[in-house]
């Protein structure tokens, strides 16, 4: 056989063969999502790598983890080799990705059994217990990192710890269960940011405000840019959370380092003409000018949602 036709014929069996082995990976990473035991087995026991992996480094256990509720599915897994700690483009682990999109905890409880390791960092810096503390809303997944050693006062790039996390979960026992574990309550992030701050800003349930000024976070707290928990609420979609700061005491004129308040900057950003009014009711004061000269009068121009809203004219009235 000439050496030219023997060179094709090997590329071409190469070729072939990685095709072969792609579309293998890819079968059994479709399998994991929602196959039994029986058929992960099955397919290892075929010659499948329980260690494949998808473009994105994800490999069949962080799948199994997240698509399957099958506990068996992943312990089956584990007992094959899979690697447990094995991290994807982004740092994530199987633990990571299982804790916020696992819809059963005994695959968790699974894993951390096996040893996962609890305090993996992602690309950012971030815990497993920093994505539970932030997306999952039940305690008990708290609990069980914590148990198996998770960090409770571990920082990731921004400073945040998982009770900063934590106050953007809407379920207020996630705050209580770190609180009670030793979770500091003081602690500021790299912009100089409590968990209050930022449960005012991004939850739209006061009852976290509540757990968190109950545990005796300060309610005029300012971070670097001189803005309180007040605020950042000013800017939110819930009167509620606006009345909760204000019932704790919270400065109604307090202002940042450019002068402005919690008025200003609701007649700016904000699309509920009702934040402006509970603002008002308080005692907000509307003739306050910022360090350019500028009231919530000033500020409000532009914000269509206030546009022939009867605050509008309140407002008007309140710059005088």
């Amino acid at each position: 056989m000439e050496p030219l036709v023997k060179k094709l014929i090997l590329i071409t069996t190469l070729v072939l063969m990685t095709v072969g082995a792609f579309g293998q990976g890819d079968d059994f990473l479709e399998l994991v999502k929602t196959g039994t035991s029986q058929e992960i087995q099955a397919a290892l026991d075929n010659g499948a790598d329980v260690n494949s992996q998808n473009e994105n480094a994800e490999t069949a256990l962080m799948i199994a983890a997240t698509k399957d509720p099958h506990p068996d599915v992943t312990a089956t897994l584990l007992k094959a080799g899979a690697d447990i700690d094995a991290q994807d483009m982004d740092g994530e682990t199987a633990l990571t990705r299982a804790v916020v999109e696992s819809r059963n905890p005994e695959v968790i409880t699974t894993l951390l059994e096996a040893g996962a390791n609890a305090n993996s960092k992602d690309k950012d810096g971030k815990t497993a217990l920093m994505w539970a503390a932030e997306k999952n809303l039940d305690p008990l997944v708290i609990i069980a990192l914590l148990n198996s050693g998770a960090d409770l006062m571990v920082h990731d790039d921004d400073g945040r710890t998982p009770l900063i996390w934590a106050a953007e979960n809407q379920n207020p026992l996630v705050i209580t269960t770190l609180l009670s574990s030793g979770a500091e309550l003081t602690v500021r992030d790299n912009d100089g940011r409590t968990a209050l701050t930022w449960a005012a800003e991004k939850n739209p349930n006061p009852a976290v405000i509540t757990a968190l000024l109950k545990a005796g976070e300060n309610v005029n707290a300012h971070d670097d840019t001189g803005y309180t928990p007040l605020l950042w609420a000013a800017s939110g979609q819930n009167p509620a959370v606006i009345t909760e700061l204000l019932k704790a005491g919270a400065d109604i004129n307090a202002r940042d380092e450019e002068g402005r308040t919690a008025l200003m900057i609701a007649a700016k950003y904000n699309k509920d003409p009702e934040v402006i009014a509970v603002l008002l009711k308080a005692g907000a004061d509307g003739r306050v000018k910022d360090n350019s000269g500028h009231t919530a009068l000033d500020w409000s121009q532009g914000n269509a949602k206030l546009e022939g809203a009867d605050v509008y004219q309140r407002l008007q009235a309140a710059s005088r």
